[in-house]
């Protein structure tokens, strides 16, 4: 039977004493230990807050609104007011002409001569102005990164006085600027807005928080500003097109005048004439137009950014008094080891 040597055992209570002797420097180490997580939780930055906000489109009520406007825009035409050829021709016919010169000298060369051009353009968007359309137009807008870049110089969302040169000030705003994404949601879960409209989410990745919502009621604003502008000057465009077509045409008429030599036909062309000059299309147009949604800059909205419903998350630390608990235990294993091995140095020599 082998003996076992009594040097090879370990003596806890000599152990125990070891460490009641250098108790100080156990503590010492572990305090210094704790101060410095305490130093490091203190210095060490928050993390970046992800904040999601939900863009929708224009409301039911409002939309129907668009749907009366559209309405008007198409059921009118350039010339529904009064129909040339059944109301002039036959005027001209009956009163002015004997009933056997209709069929022979009344007839004139060119059969469209009778025939007022409809100058209205069909399926314009500025006559088909829907809900759908408009949060297209809204998102469109907003995407756009030279639209962002110019909003966040314009809101001052980063002060530019805490940049040393302009360079330095143009790519944090460049930086902020794609720290903005916007995604569709496709979750199954997720009820749809509408059943051609996906829901909208605009996404901030960042530090400074404080002000981001105070930007989106900004942005919401600003973009709408410019969707209405836009509306604006697509119905000017459209309205300039018309009178621009209607000069033409009269020009047309009057060279026709000037080199007809028939009595009838030159009557014809001119109460073609004073149809077109009468005719109150651009004017209808016009007054529709302005007792519509898109004429009132400071109503008119494409879409809307829930802002005051903003969710914010953030990545969490570790609490403050987990880390000195661990930190603590630590400290007092690397404090006691410590002093294990200076005694086990300090009795080999």
């Amino acid at each position: 039977m082998i003996k076992k040597d009594s040097t090879d055992e370990i003596d806890l209570l000599d152990l125990s004493l070891v460490i009641w002797k250098g108790k100080w420097k156990v503590i010492s180490i572990a305090l210094i230990i704790l101060a410095l997580i305490i130093t490091y939780q203190s210095n060490i930055k928050p993390g970046k807050v992800l904040a999601t906000t939900e863009i929708r489109p224009i409301s039911v009520y409002d939309e129907s609104k668009y749907k009366i406007y559209n309405a008007f825009t198409n059921e009118i035409t350039f010339d529904s007011a009064r129909s040339f050829q059944n109301i002039y021709l036959h005027e001209l016919t009956m009163e002015s002409f004997p009933s056997e010169e209709i069929t022979t000298n009344f007839i004139p060369r060119d059969q469209n001569l009778i025939n007022i051009t409809d100058l209205k353009i069909k399926n314009l968007d500025i006559n088909n102005v829907n809900k759908e359309f408009l949060f297209k137009l809204f998102l469109e807008k907003i995407n756009q990164k030279s639209n962002l870049l110019e909003l966040l110089n314009e809101f001052n969302f980063i002060k530019k006085e805490d940049f040393l040169d302009d360079d330095a000030y143009n790519k944090a705003v460049i930086d902020l600027a794609s720290s903005i994404s916007f995604e569709e949601i496709k979750s199954g879960n997720q009820k749809s807005i509408d059943e051609k409209i996906s829901p909208i989410i605009i996404q901030f990745k960042g530090y400074d928080v404080e002000n981001w919502e105070k930007f989106l009621k900004f942005l919401e604003k600003k973009i709408n500003q410019k969707i209405q502008q836009r509306l604006s000057e697509m119905f000017i465009n459209y309205i300039e097109y018309v009178e621009t077509i209607k000069k033409f045409e009269i020009e047309d008429i009057d060279i026709e005048i000037s080199t007809s030599s028939s009595e009838n036909e030159i009557k014809l062309l001119e109460a073609k004439k004073n149809f077109l000059n009468q005719n109150k299309y651009v004017e209808r147009m016009r007054n529709i137009f302005s007792n519509s949604p898109i004429s009132n800059s400071e109503q008119f909205y494409a879409a809307k950014i829930i802002y005051e419903s903003t969710n914010y998350t953030t990545k969490k630390k570790t609490s403050l008094k987990t880390m000195l608990l661990v930190g603590g235990i630590f400290g007092l294993l690397c404090g006691i080891l410590y002093v294990l091995v200076a005694n086990a140095i300090q009795n080999r020599r």
